[in-house]
């Protein structure tokens, strides 16, 4: 399951799911036996016509669970849709640094030990793999939940930072607000050209640039809003954005940051997708605003 779950059937992938629950839980599921078992895994690849060892781990199979157990409660973090895979694989989380359609031979050689290691062993994460997820985020303009998922796992081992599971208003921190700032931005770009045709959005052309150097890039994304709230055929719609444009920006310090470094990256990504989310979300919205909301959700497809 931690490798590839599609080798699983149906009936299988839920026991294990049951497994993974209890284990990220920190609790020890009886079904496994004794926790004081000995475990080995050997870490294999090819090299030519030889095979070496990368790592040998010996522990028990109590300690083993722990640490898959801490992976994967650091993975957890709310989903985009109900369907998706609460625990992604460990080829899920590889796929992440490459392009979506990409082979996995694409992937970096030392990543999948590396990142394997750390899961066993409960060491930090490799920092070469949290930054090509990042900048494959920054290429495609998007945050998917595999990597919000790693984003928020590895903020928390490498950096000792929580993001939390899903949007928290009471968050400060500037690269985190920044990231729900152009999440509202890009929303208001959508409301003011719904049920219209939009040839490249604020996403296209700005997501990268704003994750990495936010005084190039916010400046001219407000300017921009300003049309886009003019251009809202209804007042209520209009009202309810420029409310929340305010509630974000008046949180952040005059000056907008010159560059990220990429634990701020991480929580700038982390930010887009919790306010992505709740943007979308009816509760706590006008009428008007979430058949509004509909309309986009039906254009992004």
């Amino acid at each position: 399951m931690i490798l590839d779950p599609k080798s699983q059937d149906d009936s299988l992938l839920a026991r294990i799911n049951s497994i993974l629950d209890t284990l990220s839980q920190g609790r020890f599921p009886s079904e496994l036996g004794d926790p004081s078992t000995f475990y080995y895994v050997a870490g294999l690849s090819s090299a030519s016509a030889r095979i070496a060892l990368r790592f040998w781990y010996v522990n028990t199979l109590g300690h083993l669970c722990k640490t898959v157990g801490d992976h994967f409660a650091g993975l957890t973090i709310e989903r985009q849709w109900k369907n998706q895979q609460p625990y992604p694989s460990l080829l899920t989380l590889l796929r992440q640094c490459i392009r979506g359609n990409g082979k996995i031979k694409e992937i970096p050689n030392t990543f999948s030990a590396d990142l394997l290691r750390s899961i066993i062993y409960g060491a930090k994460y490799p920092l070469a793999f949290y930054a090509a997820v990042l900048l494959r985020s920054q290429i495609e303009y998007e945050v998917n939940h595999p990597k919000a998922a790693i984003i928020k796992a590895i903020l928390k081992r490498n950096y000792n930072t929580i993001l939390p599971m899903s949007l928290d208003p009471t968050i400060t921190e500037p690269a985190y607000l920044l990231g729900r700032l152009f999440a509202v931005l890009e929303h208001i770009q959508s409301a003011a050209h719904t049920g219209r045709t939009l040839n490249k959005s604020i996403k296209d052309g700005f997501f990268g640039t704003a994750a990495r150097t936010p005084a190039q890039a916010f400046p001219q994304l407000i300017q921009r809003s300003v049309h886009h709230l003019g251009a809202m055929k209804s007042a209520g719609i209009r009202i309810f954005y420029e409310k929340m444009l305010q509630e974000v920006r008046s949180q952040l310090p005059a000056e907008y940051p010159a560059r990220l470094s990429l634990r701020e990256q991480g929580l700038y990504d982390g930010g887009y997708y919790h306010q992505r989310n709740e943007l979308f979300r009816p509760n706590n919205k006008p009428k008007e605003v979430v058949e509004s909301n509909t309309e986009i959700e039906a254009d992004n497809k």
